[in-house]
């Protein structure tokens, strides 16, 4: 009998976030918090002066994403699911 571990990383798929000003459809700079439901795994991404933020997200899983300003204002708070399949997913704020 030979035990063999396996490691077997999860299938991400690509999510981009854009956020920006409803008015002027300016992207703004804003610290993003998104939490994993099934894992509690937390990932931040900031810092980016268009407005696009790019996140790897395991597919089939569901996610709590929070978008607040840099000074800590809080612009919405929303649950997605990222679904199975070829295409990389847009999401707008704004």
């Amino acid at each position: 009998l030979i035990d063999t571990l396996i490691y077997l990383s999860p299938k991400k798929k690509k999510v981009v976030f854009r956020v920006s000003d409803s008015d002027s459809d300016k992207g703004l700079n804003v610290k993003i918090k998104v939490t994993n439901t099934e894992t509690g795994e937390v990932t931040y991404v900031d810092g980016s002066s268009d407005g696009v933020y790019l996140l790897n997200l395991r597919e089939g899983d569901s996610y709590n994403v929070e978008v607040n300003s840099i000074k800590g204002y809080g612009f919405t708070n929303t649950t997605i699911n990222v679904q199975e399949g070829d295409k990389d997913s847009l999401m707008n704020t704004g």
